[in-house]
């Protein structure tokens, strides 16, 4: 989304028709499971363990809890 001031105000524009703003990935159970196991390991940061797969540290500290 590209913004522009008009006047002292901020205008939007909308995203193209069709086209989705967000779009939720899914993930298997077995990924879920594997990156829990990963990020439990000693002198392993969750937050390593989320870059290297591509998802964010906050997701997968709600798969652990």
């Amino acid at each position: 989304m590209s913004t522009s001031t008009i006047g002292g105000h901020v205008g939007t524009m909308d995203p193209l028709p069709g086209a989705s703003r967000w779009r939720r990935r899914l993930q298997s159970e077995e990924f879920k499971d594997d990156a829990v196991v990963n990020a439990s390991q000693p002198r392993l940061s969750m937050a390593s363990e989320a870059l290297a797969r591509g998802i964010n540290a906050n997701l997968l500290r709600r798969w652990v809890c």
